[in-house]
Formats: C-alpha cells, sequence, structure tokens
C-alpha cells in the first residue's frame, strides 16, 4: 500500500471518529434538553444512507470529512415551535454548544490514558547493530554487546550513555561491554563525526536494541551528570522536582515547557528531599563544543513513575491539561507575531504525521491521537466565528443585553467567519505542499 492511501485511510479515519464523538456530544445534551435534532449526520455531501427515528434523520454521507447535528430553529427564531434551540434556556443552550468540544476534551484525555497502559519499545544499552566506518566497528564492539560502562560510569539504556558521554566527547574514553557473560573493556575510544551532512552528531556508530517499557515518566529525579551545573546548585538522586522558576510542575512535560518558554539559563528548581521542601537556584543548560557541534545536557534524567491506576489517571490528566495550555499559547502566539502561519499544519501534514505514526506502532499514534482530539476540543471553543466558541459568545452577548441578537446577523457574521476559516485551511494546506515538495 501506498503512503498516500495509507496516510488518507488513517486521516479518515481519525477524523470521522473525532468528528462522531464531537457530534454525539452535542447531540446526547440536545436530547437531554428536548431541543429537537432534525438530523445527525457523520460526513458531508449527499446522503448515502439514512434512516428516520422520531423527529430526526440519521445519515451516513458521501464525503467522510465531517459531519453535523442539526437543531431545531438554529438558523432562525421559531416563537411557535417548543423544542427549537432558541426557544430553551440559556443555560441549555450554553451546555448543548460546550458539549461537542468537551466530548473531543474528554477523549482525548482517554487516548492519553489508553497510552500510559501501554508499553512502548525503547533503545536499551546493548548493541542491535554496528554501522560500518564507525569508532564502534574500529573498538571491535559486535551485535549483541551490553555496554555497562563509560569511563566507569554505569549505564543502564542508551540515555545514560549519552549522558556518560557529555564529558568525554571530545577526549580518548574506555567502554566495559558485557559479552556471552564476560565482561571485556575497551580503552582510547574516539568518537566519530559523521561528514557531509548540514548536522553532525559525535557517535560511536551503533544502532540500540529495543525493549518494551511503560511511558509515565515522574518529576523524582533517577540520576544527576557529576560536575554538571545541576550537582554544583546540589541536586541529588531521589528529589522530587515541584516547581521550577516557581511554576508547579505535576509531570516531567511540564519541565519541557519551563525550558522552551524560558529557555535553560540559571533557573531555580524546587525539590522535595527527605520530607522538606529545598530551592536550588543557579541551575543552568550545560553546554560542550566538540569539533563544532555543541552538546548540551540538562545535567540530570528523571526516572519513571510506576504504571499504577493511579499514576496513569494522574499522569494523564496532567498531560491533557499540558496539551491544552500548549494548544492555547500557540494560538496567542499566533496572534501576537511570535509565530508564523508556516508554523502551522493542516489536513495534509496532519495525515503524513498520523500515517507515520500509526505505522511505528499504536503507543505514538494514541499519542497524537490524543492531541488532536484536545487540539479540536480547545480550538472549538475559542470565541470566534462559525465555531462553537463564536456562538457561545452571542449567547453571552444576548445574555447581557437581555434580547436576541436577529438571526440574519448572526448568520453573516459566522458566514464571514466560515469562509475565513476556509481560506486560512486552503493557506496552510498549501504550505503542507511545498513543504513536501520541497
Amino acid at each position: 500500500m501506498s503512503d498516500f492511501l495509507w496516510n488518507a485511510i488513517i486521516l479518515i479515519v481519525s477524523l470521522g471518529i473525532l468528528v462522531l464523538v464531537h457530534e454525539l456530544g452535542h447531540f446526547l445534551v440536545a436530547k437531554r434538553c428536548k431541543i429537537g435534532v432534525l438530523e445527525f449526520a457523520i460526513g458531508m455531501g449527499p446522503a448515502l444512507f439514512s434512516i428516520q427515528r422520531g423527529e430526526t434523520l440519521y445519515s451516513i454521507r458521501a464525503i467522510p470529512l465531517g459531519g453535523f447535528c442539526r437543531m431545531e430553529g438554529e438558523e432562525e427564531t421559531e416563537e411557535s415551535v417548543p423544542s427549537a434551540f432558541h426557544n430553551h434556556p440559556k443555560y441549555q443552550r450554553l451546555l448543548t454548544l460546550i458539549a461537542g468540544g468537551a466530548m473531543n476534551l474528554l477523549l482525548g484525555f482517554l487516548a492519553i490514558v489508553l497510552l500510559f497502559c501501554q508499553s512502548i519499545s525503547y533503545p536499551t544499552n546493548r548493541v542491535g547493530e554496528v554501522l560500518p566506518n564507525s569508532a564502534a566497528e574500529e573498538a571491535g564492539i559486535l551485535a549483541g554487546d551490553r555496554i555497562i560502562a563509560v569511563n566507569g560510569r554505569a549505564v543502564d539504556d542508551s540515555i545514560d550513555f549519552s549522558d556518560a558521554l557529555y564529558d568525554c566527547a571530545d577526549l580518548p574514553f574506555s567502554l566495559v561491554i558485557e559479552r556471552s557473560g564476560k565482561q571485556l573493556e575497551f580503552k582510547n575510544i574516539t568518537l566519530t563525526v559523521p561528514k557531509g551532512d548540514e548536522y553532525t552528531t559525535p557517535m560511536l556508530g551503533v544502532v540500540w536494541a529495543q525493549d518494551d517499557r511503560h511511558v509515565i515518566e515522574s518529576t523524582v529525579v533517577d540520576e544527576v551528570r557529576p560536575d554538571s551545573s545541576a550537582e554544583k546548585a546540589g541536586l541529588k538522586a531521589g528529589d522530587r522536582i515541584l516547581a521550577i522558576n516557581g511554576n508547579r510542575v505535576h509531570i516531567a512535560q511540564d519541565l519541557s515547557w519551563q525550558f522552551s518558554r524560558k529557555g535553560y539559563e540559571n533557573y531555580t528548581l524546587t525539590v522535595k528531599r527527605n520530607g522538606e521542601k529545598l530551592d536550588l537556584s543557579g541551575i543552568s543548560l550545560d553546554q560542550k563544543e566538540y569539533d563544532g557541534y555543541a552538546r548540551t545536557s540538562l545535567g540530570y534524567s528523571l526516572a519513571l513513575a510506576p504504571q499504577s491506576l493511579g499514576n496513569v489517571l494522574y499522569s494523564a490528566w496532567h498531560y491533557t491539561l499540558f496539551m491544552g495550555k500548549a494548544v492555547l499559547v500557540s494560538v496567542w502566539d499566533l496572534v501576537t507575531g511570535k509565530a508564523s502561519l508556516n508554523q502551522m499544519t493542516g489536513l495534509v501534514g496532519i495525515s503524513g504525521e498520523l500515517g507515520a505514526a500509526a505505522k511505528r506502532g499504536f503507543a505514538d499514534f494514541l499519542m497524537l491521537f490524543g492531541m488532536l482530539s484536545v487540539n479540536l476540543g480547545i480550538m472549538n471553543l475559542l470565541p470566534l466565528p462559525a465555531l462553537d466558541g463564536g456562538r457561545i459568545l452571542f449567547l453571552a452577548v444576548e445574555a447581557i443585553r437581555r434580547k436576541p441578537i436577529p438571526p440574519e446577523r448572526e448568520g453573516l457574521v459566522h458566514g464571514i467567519g466560515f469562509i475565513l476559516l476556509i481560506l486560512l485551511a486552503v493557506i496552510v494546506n498549501i504550505n503542507d505542499i511545498i513543504k513536501l515538495w520541497s
């Protein structure tokens, strides 16, 4: 199957689920509030199949992108029809409008819960393949060897290995490996740097074998790199990081967020150690130059959290909040000019990312699917014309002025907003195509 067809199928299935859940939210709350639902449709365009049940026509349409829940009296005020949307109390209309986005947020949360119940392939400290003409091949390292120490420092996985190499990337170093139950030492190894590419990284020249492990990372420090700024500031293994620069952190991604927004220079960690809170200041990103390449390190690594039900729910909840915050900040960056349209991704780009994630594995797909669901939920609730958030804004204006806005005026605003959203989508997707082409 071609990549194009695979990506298209994954996109259609994913969007179908996202839209179905979204419209189902509107449908269920509308029915609960006794608002008349004239049609509940999956897809757009001409109907392929439809069935009437009571007042509602249920249909599947030809174009498998989108869908709608058409409620009675949405587009015009029908004073004589009690079940019309505009004839219901404002709180019922508000709940009905919020329900779509809320269901997408719930779906995103459930996807992350399921993700955190999975195990994913993770690079170990066992060599799966030795690259030709590399430092590893020259030293005599073989596939199947397990690297257990770098310059006397124990390593348990590839991340430990990378951290251990930080101090000796530009110097000869020694490796202790385990082969067939015996330990061997290789001395005076120097990393090689690939030539000819725009970006080059000093490398040993091995491909790590993969093992399965879960993905719930805690905020507890697992290891502190010797002579790092983290160690000099007093950070120790076992410390639980509570805040960075006074901002509370709940999951490892909160730490990454603070670093990406505030930079890696001179930050303060609030940690809990033996029941006491401590502030450790003066921690910065460590940098080391090697043959023109700047290798960077935070100076510490985080331990995995136990894969218990409590940790799964706690981490999934805060990860969902983290993704929602990222969406809002991204929109704000776009409005204020800190980000550009070129950084946005449309259906073309999303289809490629979804297809690639699905090929990598179920866990990767769940991660991206959850992010998309949260993104859709947040974006749909923004106070923009043609979106549910825009309709909520009009409902708020109606509550303030104590009388409804003429439907034709509201419809005009939403119509203009819809055209602008379509234009934006076209521009973003053209950018996606240009990126793919280049």
